[in-house]
């Protein structure tokens, strides 16, 4: 499991309305699941599979690369409308 940490929920009363957004991303983002832990970090895991002889480091790199920019270009502004609306 990866797990990113892309913001910080500092209005903890808009928390249930960036649940309410991670669960219309869901179903876009279906590779993802965005959700907010225990410190208020927002989050996103996804999920690599792979034993130790079969890491294919140049597909984990095309894994976190996409990450960061669907998250990044994507998803975080549709975020940072919701935590600042």
């Amino acid at each position: 499991m990866i797990h990113l940490r892309f913001a910080r929920l500092d209005n903890v009363a808009r928390k249930d309305k960036i649940l309410n957004l991670f669960n219309d991303l869901h179903g876009t983002y279906k590779l993802y699941r965005f959700f907010v832990d225990n410190d208020n970090d927002i989050c996103a895991d996804l999920c690599y599979m792979s034993n130790g002889n079969d890491f294919n480091a140049a597909m984990f790199f095309a894994l976190i690369t996409t990450a960061f920019s669907q998250i990044s270009e994507e998803v975080l502004p549709k975020v940072m409308r919701v935590m600042y609306a």
